[in-house]
């Protein structure tokens, strides 16, 4: 609705066009971690207020560069990396599908279990998108099985 999406392509498109290396950015790895947790418990406490948007932008962006840094620490461990090498593969279809079965989830969540505490909120914050991502990777690779040209097409044969 805000262009978000579109935003977020132009910059990949250009930091691929320039040869960016996001993790020249390690240096800082540290800070901006501790700065994204920061952030992460302000969005986590301004839910519903008028000025938690550019608050949850600005987590999105400070969450991709503390897991890329992150990624260091995977890839130094050969079951990890061989693990994430795996689900590499369930990447472009967990991006187009997680939006709507966020929306779903985050309201099965709250109608269900009805947050009431801070606590719950931000348990409810980590728990929606770790449902989504194994729910989302589940549908990835019973289509892929069972629909495997059709999966081929709608993930632009990644």
């Amino acid at each position: 609705p805000y262009g978000e999406g579109l935003l977020f392509f132009c910059v990949g498109a250009y930091i691929g066009i320039r040869s960016f290396n996001p993790f020249g950015l390690d240096k800082y790895g540290k800070i901006i971690a501790i700065i994204y947790f920061v952030i992460l418990m302000a969005d986590t406490l301004t839910k519903g207020q008028p000025y938690n948007y550019p608050i949850h932008k600005t987590g999105i962006v400070f969450g991709l560069v503390s897991v890329l840094y992150l990624t260091r620490f995977v890839v130094q461990r050969p079951a990890a990396k061989k693990v994430f090498l795996w689900l590499s593969a369930t990447s472009f279809f967990v991006y187009a599908f997680h939006e709507p079965l966020l929306i779903i989830v985050r309201k099965l969540i709250y109608k269900f279990f009805a947050p009431s505490t801070n606590f719950e909120v931000l348990a409810g914050y980590f728990l929606a998108p770790c449902l989504v991502i194994s729910i989302s990777i589940g549908i990835y690779l019973v289509l892929r099985h069972m629909l495997p040209k059709f999966t081929r097409i709608i993930v632009g044969g990644r």
